[in-house]
């Protein structure tokens, strides 16, 4: 597996990992990507998107846009929530095991 693709599966991971820390309650995308920032993901908006869309179109996160789609907020679906438990799979999400941030 190259890095590349890598670095973005475990980056979709850190999305759901850091969607439940917040207690399955809605972030805007610029505060998403401050968080990605500790785990060393510096993502232009337009890259986020990209990561978001993919888990938003498998059911994983919600998205709600404001403002003619500028302002983005992320949920957590009971999805989410499942793969992150383990109790669904999917091999374009790798879930850092260990205990969930928070």
């Amino acid at each position: 597996m190259n890095m590349k693709l890598l670095k973005e599966l475990m980056l979709r991971g850190y999305v759901l990992e850091i969607l439940k820390a917040d207690h399955e309650q809605f972030i805007n995308e610029e505060e998403l990507r401050a968080r990605l920032y500790l785990f060393g993901y510096a993502l232009l908006s337009d890259d986020l998107k990209i990561q978001l869309r993919y888990l938003e179109n498998k059911g994983y996160v919600k998205r709600n846009e404001k403002f003619n789609g500028q302002i983005c907020e992320v949920g957590i679906t009971a999805d989410g929530d499942d793969l992150l438990n383990g109790i669904i799979k999917d091999e374009g999400v790798f879930i850092p095991r260990g205990g969930h941030i928070g």
